[in-house]
């Protein structure tokens, strides 16, 4: 079973730092926070992590939900504020291959692939995968 992984903003911070590096996403000047449950709606559903970016200007605010706000909505699965960082910064890494909004299966699917991929890199961080 997955254990959570929750972390102070300063904490989040320095693994976005690390994050950031690793993606090669140091020529974006990005804004790290936490929203609760209420800013942290997309498409009428809460999420755990939001991303607006200003592509050209290479911007971008990214908001992860707090823990409170995770218990507050009642999530079947425990918190890693990592993966939901990673799956965030994928989103600055990959922009420019993302469907059109109005796709909406082929965003679904994106949104799939971004949270495999950053929940994998995090367990080969971590050393969790199998060998």
């Amino acid at each position: 079973m997955q254990s959570e992984y929750v972390c102070s903003l300063p904490q989040l911070k320095e693994l976005m730092a690390y994050w950031v590096k690793k993606l090669h996403l140091e020529a974006w000047d990005i804004k790290l926070e936490f929203g609760n449950a209420k800013d942290m709606v997309l498409d009428d559903e809460v999420v755990g992590g939001l991303t607006n970016m200003l592509p050209v200007e290479q911007q971008a605010q990214i908001k992860i939900i707090t823990n409170e706000g995770w218990r507050e909505i009642d999530a079947v699965f425990p918190q890693d504020m990592e993966v939901l960082l990673v799956h965030e910064l994928l989103h600055l890494a990959w922009h420019p291959f993302m469907p059109d909004e109005d796709q909406k299966t082929a965003v679904m699917s994106w949104h799939r692939q971004l949270h495999s991929t950053a929940k994998l890199l995090v367990e080969l961080k971590r050393g969790k995968c199998e060998k």
